[in-house]
């Protein structure tokens, strides 16, 4: 198992699993825009605060990054 633990693929998840914990920690949830409100529109009013990485949107929800 050890062997396993050091493993190329295992060292390859970890660093996928890091890197999305680091992204996570870094969204923004956000809610009351106007409906039809598009990425390029959020992205340009959130740059005003630092910079958009990615903005996504959905029915659900919006999420920028």
């Amino acid at each position: 198992m050890e062997v396993h633990v050091k493993g190329k693929k295992h060292s390859q998840l970890e660093q996928i699993q890091r890197q999305q914990a680091a992204s996570v920690a870094k969204s923004v949830y956000v809610r009351g825009f106007p409906p039809g409100s598009t990425a390029d529109q959020l992205t340009e009013f959130f740059q005003q605060f630092g910079t958009v990485n990615k903005v996504i949107v959905d029915r659900e929800y919006v999420s920028v990054a």
